[in-house]
């Protein structure tokens, strides 16, 4: 059985492929091991990169560098194989 440290690591790295240069960071929020020990319930909080608006395309070329524009951050959910340490779901989770 992989520990929590595994489990946090294949969540964060199966983000990143998905996301690729949209995710600016990523942070761990949650972690819950299921009852029958078969999957690792992690939640991270991620912030991505949105459009930048056309309007800032000349503020962008006039400090010379690259501007990001993050949204809110978002909360994802995995479900990750316990044994394995495949990711096997990553879900919205809606924080009220």
């Amino acid at each position: 059985m992989i520990d929590v440290r595994e489990a946090v690591h294949a969540a964060v790295k199966f983000a990143r492929e998905v996301y690729g240069k949209e995710l600016i960071d990523a942070r761990l929020e949650e972690v819950e091991l299921t009852e029958d020990r078969k999957f690792w319930l992690i939640t991270l909080g991620v912030r991505l990169t949105t459009a930048v608006p056309a309007a800032l395309a000349a503020v962008r070329s006039a400090i010379g560098g690259e501007i990001v524009d993050a949204g809110d951050r978002e909360y994802k959910a995995f479900r990750v194989d316990a044994n394995t340490a495949e990711v096997r779901s990553m879900k919205m989770r809606i924080v009220a």
